[in-house]
């Protein structure tokens, strides 16, 4: 970066042109500091000129264990209308309850000189550190900025219905977790993922992998459900070399599951309600989307389902899946 910028910088290329040109790891990580806070500044002087602005903050732990919040402000350009979300940072936490979230909330802004005075919403996941009406930290700063209305994270409500919906159903539970076993199957064996790919290849002309549902995201997992459905007479025909190879394996089990046609059905069904609403949970977390427009996206996706719940839809899911079992039947 340093040569590039060297380019129409004359003092900067002699500069690192010299014996002892100060480029340590030491150097290096100032220099990125230094860039770091210019950007700051000028993410802070926006927020700041914008006057009225929102807070996102979520956690996570890192890869060491250590918990950290990610800050973000929302707020909207004065000129263009337009609404943006920076990012701010990520900062450590030794406990999180409520009121030391809502303490190092507050620090960062009076950190950033960013006016408490101006908050005006925030926007956190529904646990109770987070959303309690009177210990969770979105309660203590409300306290303090009555106007900073709290909203549940909107893509983080919509993944909670699509995981309640799917507990609601015993078949498409038991589905998806079939799909997380052979998932799991493929990735474990070198061999049996590339005898898969093979099959795929021969059958449809492209290769195909299976992967292992998201553990968290339950609005991720249509791609995987889609690639099972797609290359289901591959997955038996995989699932029917490996129990020949080896009759101890786990191909046995599965290979039993998904010739039955409820596996299939249950996978239809999922994908039938997962695809809207992972579309729903795409819209909302565009940095764009505003409130009124959250809730159009919300009706349309309501009008799809409902649209669903009628004996013509069920007729035909049922129709498809008994021709793809016949299919299925006669090619064996």
């Amino acid at each position: 970066m340093l040569l590039l910028r060297s380019d129409d910088a004359s003092e900067l290329r002699q500069w690192l042109m010299r014996k002892t040109d100060f480029t340590s790891w030491l150097v290096q990580n100032e220099i990125l500091e230094m860039i770091s806070h210019s950007i700051l500044r000028k993410i802070i002087q926006n927020i700041q000129d914008a006057g009225q602005f929102a807070v996102i903050v979520d956690g996570t732990q890192d890869t060491s264990g250590l918990e950290q919040e990610s800050i973000c402000i929302r707020y909207v350009d004065r000129n263009t209308l337009i609404p943006n979300e920076p990012f701010l940072g990520m900062y450590e936490m030794s406990t999180t309850t409520g009121h030391r979230l809502a303490a190092m909330v507050e620090d960062v802004l009076r950190h950033l000189n960013i006016n408490i005075k101006n908050l005006r919403g925030q926007t956190y996941d529904g646990a109770s550190n987070m959303a309690g009406i009177y210990n969770g930290c979105q309660a203590i700063i409300l306290q303090k900025q009555p106007l900073a209305l709290f909203v549940h994270c909107g893509a983080h409500c919509v993944n909670l219905v699509a995981q309640t919906a799917s507990a609601a159903s015993t078949c498409v539970q038991d589905a998806m977790q079939w799909v997380q076993e052979i998932g799991n199957f493929y990735g474990a064996s070198i061999k049996y993922r590339q005898n898969f790919r093979e099959i795929a290849i021969t059958n449809s002309g492209s290769p195909a992998r299976i992967k292992p549902l998201c553990p968290t995201r339950w609005l991720m997992r249509t791609a995987s459900i889609d690639s099972v459905v797609e290359n289901y007479a591959a997955v038996i025909q995989s699932l029917e070399e490996a129990r020949s190879v080896n009759s101890g394996s786990s191909a046995i089990g599965l290979l039993d599951e998904f010739q039955k046609g409820a596996t299939l059905l249950g996978l239809h069904m999922a994908l039938a309600v997962f695809r809207p609403i992972e579309q729903l949970c795409k819209s909302l977390q565009s940095s764009t989307r505003s409130v009124s427009g959250m809730l159009q996206a919300v009706d349309i996706v309501k009008r799809e389902l409902n649209r669903m719940r009628t004996m013509e839809y069920v007729t035909n899911m049922l129709s498809e899946v008994k021709c793809t079992v016949d299919e299925l039947v006669k090619s064996r």
